[in-house]
């Protein structure tokens, strides 16, 4: 199957991510700059999110318990759930939050730590989610659902530095092992992606594994490398998370997703692997676009 024109559309939607980054530093405010990086990435999504996709930038996400999210940047959010608006902010209920932004000019050691607080804010929010089974007509709730299916069905969390970690990714992945290992978290409260233009960190989950490190004993979560296609890697994961979301589904006949057109793996292996000699223990299962 011919997959080019599958990988000109990430491309061309990977280079109008960069330009509106460039645009909105043009302004020396921060607070202006901060406004137009928000703008640009809600602009960039409005242009491909399907009609029942909402976005939304400065808001908070809450739980049934009142419990609420630090305030986030960008958020893609499912319009079939109410959304609250106070004042100039929204608040959307934690379960009809589709994936969550953190936005930085320059992605520094402070401004990471920032954002990894925020997407625990989130990740600690109560979600109301069951399985549910047909045995014999009859509905019935079945055991809770694994951390599998938790990673395909909880909010996705993104962070989008427009500049940072030019020459060291190390330097990158040091500041997110330091961080998880002070709080003590696991794979579900961390970041999917963390990108710059130049850098990607990459989370473990169901289709993406490392190869372990059994001498240390510990289990690898997330990784990062130097690479310039790491944004062509976060459009496809955001545009897989968000068309999982809408998939259409019958009592007994399921279309299949435009998400498996979006693959990030593919272009994982596709155009970040041949890109790096440092990044020898992540394994992928991943199948061409369209598949």
């Amino acid at each position: 199957m011919d997959t080019s024109l599958w990988k000109q559309y990430v491309d061309s939607l990977a280079d109008i991510l960069k330009s509106h980054g460039a645009q909105a530093s043009l302004s020396d405010h921060p607070t202006l700059t901060g406004g137009a990086r928000e703008h640009a990435i809600k602009e960039f999504f409005l242009k491909i999110l399907p009609g029942n996709a909402g976005i939304t930038t400065g808001g908070r996400s809450f739980d049934r318990q009142g419990n609420r999210s630090r305030e986030l940047d960008v958020i893609i959010y499912d319009k079939n759930f109410p959304v609250l608006q106070i004042g100039a902010n929204f608040h959307v209920p934690i379960e009809g939050v589709v994936a969550a932004f953190e936005i930085k000019s320059m992605l520094t050691k402070g401004e990471l730590q920032d954002a990894l607080e925020k997407c625990l804010s989130l990740a600690k929010l109560q979600k109301q989610y069951r399985r549910l089974n047909q045995i014999g007509g009859v509905t019935v709730r079945d055991q809770p659902p694994s951390i599998d299916e938790l990673d395909k069905m909880l909010p996705g969390f993104y962070v989008y530095g427009f500049n940072g970690y030019p020459a060291d990714a190390n330097a990158l992945l040091s500041v997110l092992w330091d961080w998880i290992q002070t709080k003590g978290v696991g794979r579900l409260s961390v970041p999917r992606i963390v990108v710059t233009p130049t850098a990607i960190a990459l989370r473990k989950r169901d289709d993406i594994r490392y190869n372990e490190n059994k001498e240390e004993g510990k289990e690898t979560i997330l990784t990062a490398t130097l690479s310039g296609a790491g944004v062509n890697v976060l459009v496809a994961d955001v545009l897989e998370k968000i068309l999982n979301r809408f998939s259409y589904v019958a009592p007994d006949f399921t279309f299949r997703s435009m998400a498996d057109y979006f693959d990030p793996n593919w272009y994982l292996e596709q155009y970040v692997f041949p890109t790096t000699a440092d990044w020898k223990n992540v394994d992928v299962k991943r199948m061409p676009p369209g598949w």
